[in-house]
């Protein structure tokens, strides 16, 4: 369970990822692409539940801002993948 916060980091239900955080999940976990779950919410077209499920990861765990600036295999940040999707309130 440990490392399934990637794989359901979009998904509709919040209780899903509050679960897996409540078990142990890694948040910075990356996947092959060096995308963390905030580069995953980034795209997420979705904008309310990405900034829901964003709120509830910053306020359930400690994140690094070095873990929030880091960069994908293309060198985009999760604020860049958020800006081009013009998800502006995750942006914020």
């Amino acid at each position: 369970m440990k490392n399934r916060l990637l794989e359901f980091i979009n998904h509709p239900d919040s209780r899903v990822v509050e679960l897996l955080l409540t078990y142990g999940a890694n948040i910075y976990e990356c996947n092959e692409k060096g995308q963390s779950v905030f580069h995953r919410l980034g795209e997420n077209r979705n904008q309310t539940l990405a900034v829901a499920t964003a709120t509830k990861l910053l306020q359930m765990r400690v994140v690094v801002m070095s873990f929030l600036n880091a960069e994908d295999y293309r060198s985009r940040t999760a604020l860049q993948l958020a800006c081009n999707k013009r998800n502006w309130s995750l942006a914020k």
